[in-house]
């Protein structure tokens, strides 16, 4: 548990980074972009929005593990607050393992998708769209791994006791 908890923490850090410099380049792209429609003497490159494109899927994906990671995701409570630790305890087990087979079946699918980018080819920088599907490998992957150090959580008893009681502190 410890080691899959520093691979996360690790993993957290690099899409951090990686989200910041994804931003960076995206701005640059887009901005080049829009100044060379606009102004005459700045030369036109049209590969900027496959550029900017890849670069919007990446932001998307790698955000998304990010927010997983956070638990910034939105959450419906629908069960009121009133019920025992123990009633608490097995919904949340329940729905681990219900997010957990999601995410497994979202990146199987999703290194399914990545595959068949390497047939087709961006039409203007001739580069292979399977590097801008490999987003949605990597982040699910990293969100896979999160949804794992939870499912290990909520079954260990040390962990899920602390994790209802967190629960309870939200409410």
């Amino acid at each position: 548990m410890n080691a899959l908890r520093k691979t996360n923490r690790v993993l957290y850090n690099a899409s951090k980074y990686a989200i910041a410099g994804v931003l960076i380049v995206l701005t640059i792209a887009v901005s080049y972009q829009v100044l060379s429609r606009y102004i005459a003497a700045v030369p036109r490159i049209m590969w900027t929005e496959e550029l900017s494109r890849a670069g919007l899927i990446w932001l998307v994906f790698l955000g998304a593990s990010f927010a997983y990671y956070e638990s910034a995701h939105f959450r419906i409570e629908l069960l009121p607050a009133k019920l025992s630790r123990t009633t608490l305890l097995n919904i949340e087990r329940v729905s681990q393992v219900i997010v957990f087979i999601t995410i497994v079946l979202l990146t199987i699918g999703s290194f399914t998708f990545f595959q068949s980018g390497f047939g087709r080819t961006s039409v203007m920088s001739h580069v292979s769209l399977a590097w801008s599907y490999l987003a949605v490998a990597v982040s699910f992957s990293i969100i896979l791994l999160r949804a794992a150090e939870e499912l290990i959580g909520v079954f260990t008893p040390s962990t899920s006791r602390q994790h209802v009681a967190t629960q309870e502190e939200e409410v």
